[in-house]
């Protein structure tokens, strides 16, 4: 008898029936990731609207160039917040279903709590450290002058990008993805109206972007806020005499933490490269190269937020699925979600390879950016089928608990293979710093297959016999 029926046996009144051990697993598997998949394709747009716009400014090299090392810190940031908001959901989820009414209300309050606390890091790092972070990273005076100019904003002001996690966090944990969803999409929709007109109109340059920014994040946050007073009744907050709890504080991120450092393997890499391309480059060089790739990544992101949106969405029907001992639909999940995966990442890379030079030409690019960029794009979108193998393995290794195994993926495939081969390719020549890229997909990819094989076979995930565990 397996662990789910022996707690069955145990139980005169058996759990309702869930639709993770029910419903068609396709069908699951979309069900589940697309709202997900929607919420994450308006964060990513978020940057790619600054950098549209950024890009038609005088100079526009310089000015991109800048956005993209500020996109370091404010990604940071995210992955924070990412972090916290796993390991404030995994409270609240539990404290809900105990029906623990206060022990809920007392998590929210302490991820306000927590909010206040990165924000004021954050507003700290905004006065004092973004000229010195600016001067670590690049040589132009012109684009530690508009980057600083740019972070700093975005940095005093990130209340309402952290507020807006914890408050749409409440509003996931109690099954309303798509109050949530809207939020955001709301956010989107003012910074998109509001960034021709303080960039060109009033003539502020990028630091009307970045005013863009903020105040769609604090949109976003303030409609959350009212969503979880006005409609989510399942959980009540209240700050008035608050005491912090730093026991709740540490199991939040005894489970968000590495979350936490997961995520911020992309902030290890984003900056790894910037300084390869510092250290190898000349400062105008350097500034091309880094502009170039800056444009690569918002266009990266729309092709891979998609399959991290999937990604969330099977991780808990395979962990649902593997505490019912169902391998079958463990099995099932795994396959419709490399087939939906390599669906978006076929489409992606035909998208690269096909029209790169009509990409970049979205972000006003010159003849010298075209002649960098287009190459980049075909060249690293060879490595997008083998990244999504990453992505969605990664967060089955999470759903059977090894973690351990989602982060040394993660290791490999943004820092151990990528920044050394990336090094020795930049003295050689740039094209060789991209195929860097696929080479560490490549093989993080074998790696990952390696591993969840013998993790499936430690579980019985393959026996020919079975449906059960």
């Amino acid at each position: 008898m397996n662990s789910a029926e022996n707690h069955l046996s145990q139980n005169q009144t058996p759990l309702p029936v869930n639709k993770m051990g029910v419903m068609p697993v396709t069908k699951l598997v979309i069900t589940m990731s697309l709202p997900i998949m929607v919420s994450m394709l308006v964060q990513a747009f978020y940057y790619v609207a600054d950098t549209l716009f950024i890009a038609h400014l005088p100079n526009s090299s310089n000015a991109v160039a800048a956005v993209t090392i500020a996109y370091a810190v404010q990604l940071l940031i995210i992955c924070i917040m990412v972090g916290t908001g796993v390991g404030m959901n995994a409270q609240l989820s539990r404290f809900l279903g105990m029906r623990d009414q206060a022990s809920v209300n007392k998590t929210a309050a302490n991820s306000i709590f927590i909010g206040l606390i990165c924000y004021i890091a954050a507003a700290l790092f905004g006065l004092f450290f973004t000229d010195l972070y600016f001067r670590l990273q690049t040589d132009t005076p012109e684009i530690r002058k508009l980057g600083s100019e740019y972070l700093s904003i975005c940095l005093l002001f990130s209340f309402g990008k952290i507020g807006e996690f914890v408050f749409e966090r409440m509003l996931q944990a109690t099954g309303k993805t798509t109050c949530s969803m809207m939020t955001q999409m709301l956010g989107a929709a003012v910074n998109l109206i509001l960034d021709p007109l303080l960039i060109y109109t009033f003539d502020y340059g990028v630091k009307g972007a970045a005013a863009a920014t903020v105040i769609g994040q604090i949109s976003s946050m303030l409609f959350a806020l009212y969503l979880n007073l006005h409609i989510n009744k399942e959980i009540s907050f209240s700050m008035k005499g608050f005491r912090p709890d730093f026991q709740m504080i540490r199991k939040i991120y005894s489970v968000g933490f590495p979350a936490i450092i997961m995520q911020s393997l992309q902030v290890v890499m984003l900056i790894g490269i910037n300084t390869i391309f510092k250290t190898t480059r000349t400062p105008v060089q350097a500034a091309l190269l880094i502009a170039v790739f800056g444009i690569f990544y918002r266009l990266q992101n729309f092709i891979y937020m998609p399959v991290f949106g999937l990604n969330n969405g099977i991780i808990p029907i395979a962990a649902f699925n593997y505490g019912a001992g169902r391998a079958d639909r463990i099995r099932q999940t795994v396959y419709a979600a490399l087939k939906i995966m390599f669906c978006i990442m076929l489409a992606g890379t035909i998208l690269l390879e096909i029209f790169p030079g009509a990409l970049l030409e979205m972000f006003k690019a010159d003849s010298a950016m075209l002649q960098l960029g287009i190459p980049m794009l075909r060249i690293i979108a060879a490595g997008f089928v083998f990244a999504g193998v990453n992505i969605i393995l990664c967060g089955i290794f999470q759903a059977l608990g090894h973690g351990f195994c989602s982060l040394a993926v993660s290791l490999l495939r943004m820092v151990v293979i990528l920044l050394p081969l990336a090094w020795i390719g930049a003295l050689k020549c740039t094209a060789m710093v991209w195929w860097a890229f696929v080479i560490s997909e490549f093989c993080a990819a074998l790696f990952s297959c390696f591993m969840f094989r013998k993790i499936g076979r430690e579980k019985g995930l393959f026996a020919s016999s079975g449906n059960r565990l």
